[in-house]
């Protein structure tokens, strides 16, 4: 749960009216990796501060990590003093190095910031389908065993079966995308790419011999930490 100040009341009408004039932030860059565009953090940040300012609003974006993580809080403050604190976002840089590093902390950045301020940014990320379980593992019920007729000890009980949730290249693809930092157009490039076809919705192919491809795909393909998100 995110913290706040005792009363946020003067900063939710500010933030209101934030939101009734901050329009869609435009894409201003290209990833050469995946062909698409999207919004640079300094773009986002041009458009939305003077809109901020004029109703008392400023954000304060503090980066930390753990040795192996890189760990960005957002905090909404308001020219009256109350204030609004995200949850930590924690994220693993590609490679542990300062380039890598830095790089994740502008991919954290953009993304916390976003998501404070529910900005839009024009990118399809079709979360819903990512959440749901895919080939999910159903435990068989048991049969009603009938009471014993004597007073003789009866056998303990079978042991239930045990089984893990079968291995899917869907699930492992969207790791990989979680781990390479990538949207869901960018994967839906990719799939493209491999399989040599245009697709509705990436989320929605079913087929796990097409996801073993881009699997194979995902994880040849190193992420340049030098790259801007």
């Amino acid at each position: 749960m995110c913290k706040k100040s005792e009363s946020i009341i003067n900063l939710a009408v500010a933030l209101t009216k934030f939101n009734g004039e901050v329009h869609q932030i435009a894409k201003d860059a290209k990833n050469p990796h995946f062909k698409n565009r999207y919004a640079t953090l300094d773009n986002i940040v041009e458009e939305i501060r003077p809109i901020l300012q004029k109703h008392g609003l400023s954000v304060l974006q503090i980066p930390g990590g753990d040795g192996e993580n890189v760990i960005m809080k957002t905090m909404l403050l308001h020219e009256s003093g109350e204030w609004l604190e995200s949850e930590p976002l924690v994220m693993r840089p590609v490679k542990n190095d300062p380039q890598g590093v830095g790089s994740c902390i502008t991919y954290a950045r953009r993304y916390s910031l976003c998501s404070m301020l529910s900005l839009s940014t024009g990118e399809d990320d079709d979360g819903n389908h990512a959440s749901q379980p895919q080939n999910s593992y159903k435990a068989p019920q048991s049969t009603p065993q009938s009471a014993p007729q004597n007073n003789a000890p009866s056998s303990p009980p079978p042991s239930k079966p045990t089984s893990s949730v079968p291995y899917s290249f869907k699930r492992e693809a969207y790791k990989l995308r979680e781990e390479q930092y990538m949207d869901w157009n960018d994967l839906q490039k990719v799939a493209e790419r491999v399989l040599g076809r245009k697709l509705k919705k990436v989320t929605e192919l079913q087929d796990e011999k097409e996801w073993e491809l881009i699997v194979n795909e995902l994880k040849s393909f190193n992420l340049d930490p030098a790259l801007p998100f």
